[in-house]
C-alpha cells in the first residue's frame, strides 16, 4: 500500500474516532443534564413537614398527622410524625424543635400544651426560617406563622347546646374551671355558655372551681333532678373523672359529665362511661388546614395568623 493511501486511511480513522467521541460526549452530557434536572425537580417537589409534640398529646397529634397526610399529595410533600412513643421517652418542646431543624424540615405542625412553652423561631441548614403552625394553647409570644385553635364564643355556644340536649330544658349545671377568673379566654367561654343557657329558662347554672362534698350529697338527695358537671379544660376534665373514679361516684345516675379534650386518658374515661361527652377541636381538620397555611407561607411569604378550628363532639355509650 502506498504511503499516501495509508496516511489518508489514518486521517479518516482519526476523524471518525473524533466524531464518535464528540457524539458520545454529547449523549453523556444530555444524560447527565437530565439526571441533574430530575434530581432538582425531585428536591423541589418533596417538601418535608414534621408533626411534633409531647407523648401526652400523642393521640390528638396522630389524628392531626392523618389530616395533614390527607392533603400532602396536593403539595408534593411528605409528613413525618415525631412524637415520643412513651412517657419515658418524652422530650421538651425545645428539643423537639431542634430535631425539626436538624432534619432540615420545610415546615412544622406543633401542639403546645401551655402558654409557658414560648416557641422560638427555628431555621434550616441554610439559615432560613422554618414556618411553624401551632395548635393547643395559644401563645402570642411564640414565633408561629399561624395558630389553629378554638373560637371560645363558638365553643361556649356548642357546649350550651349539648347541655340542653342532655337536660331537655330542665336541670342544674355546674361549670367547673379553676382558671375562670385569671384567664380572659375562659371568661369569654363561660359568658358564652351562660348567654346561650339563658334561652332555656328551666336550666340553672353556676360557676365553681370544684365540686364539694355537699354538692355530691345534693345529687344523692334529689334523684329527680338532672345534674351536669361541665369541665372547661382538659386538666379539669381528667381531674374530675379521676375524682369520680376514686370515690366510686359513677353510680350516681342523675349526674352527667361533659368534658373538654381528646388525649388518650380523656378517651379512656369516655369509653368507660365516666365522662358522657367530650368536646374538642377537630384534629384532622387542623392537620389539613396547617398544611395549607405552611405552603401559603412558603409560596407567598404570609399565612393567616389565627384560624378558628372546627369543633368535634364525641358521645359515650351511656
Amino acid at each position: 500500500m502506498k504511503k499516501s493511501n495509508l496516511f489518508g486511511l489514518v486521517i479518516a480513522l482519526f476523524i471518525a474516532l473524533v466524531g464518535i467521541g464528540v457524539g458520545l460526549l454529547f449523549v453523556l452530557q444530555n444524560i447527565r443534564f437530565n439526571l441533574i434536572e430530575e434530581a432538582e425537580e425531585g428536591t423541589d417537589l418533596e417538601k418535608h413537614i414534621v408533626v411534633l409534640g409531647t407523648y401526652e398529646n400523642q393521640l390528638f397529634l396522630k389524628q392531626v398527622c392523618d389530616g395533614a397526610r390527607n392533603v400532602c399529595s396536593d403539595y408534593n410533600a411528605t409528613v413525618e410524625f415525631y412524637v415520643p412513643q412513651s412517657l419515658a421517652q418524652d422530650q421538651s418542646v425545645d428539643k423537639l424543635f431542634n430535631y425539626a431543624s436538624f432534619v432540615n424540615a420545610d415546615g412544622v405542625i406543633a401542639y403546645l400544651q401551655s402558654g409557658s412553652e414560648n416557641v422560638k423561631g427555628i431555621v434550616n441548614i441554610e439559615g432560613k426560617e422554618i414556618p411553624i403552625v401551632t395548635t393547643g394553647t395559644f401563645d402570642p409570644n411564640s414565633q408561629q406563622v399561624s395558630y389553629i385553635g378554638t373560637s371560645y364564643w363558638e365553643l361556649g355556644r356548642v357546649i350550651a347546646e349539648e347541655i340542653n340536649s342532655l337536660l331537655k330544658e330542665k336541670g342544674q349545671v355546674y361549670i367547673l374551671c379553676r382558671d375562670i377568673s385569671s384567664n380572659p379566654n375562659f371568661s369569654n367561654l363561660t359568658t358564652s355558655i351562660q348567654v346561650n343557657l339563658a334561652r332555656h329558662g328551666g336550666i340553672k347554672y353556676k360557676n365553681v372551681t370544684s365540686l364539694e362534698k355537699q354538692d355530691i350529697n345534693e345529687f344523692l338527695l334529689h334523684p329527680e333532678t338532672e345534674y351536669i358537671a361541665v369541665c372547661l379544660t382538659e386538666d379539669d376534665t381528667m381531674n374530675f373523672a379521676q375524682y369520680i373514679n376514686e370515690f366510686h361516684l359513677g353510680n350516681i345516675k342523675n349526674l352527667r359529665v361533659l368534658g373538654v379534650g381528646s388525649n388518650e386518658l380523656s378517651q379512656s374515661y369516655l369509653s368507660k362511661g365516666i365522662v358522657d361527652e367530650l368536646i374538642s377541636i377537630d384534629p384532622e381538620k387542623i392537620g389539613e388546614t396547617a398544611i395549607r397555611e405552611i405552603f401559603e407561607y412558603i409560596n407567598h411569604g404570609y399565612a393567616n395568623s389565627y384560624i378558628a378550628a372546627d369543633i368535634k363532639i364525641e358521645r359515650g355509650s351511656k
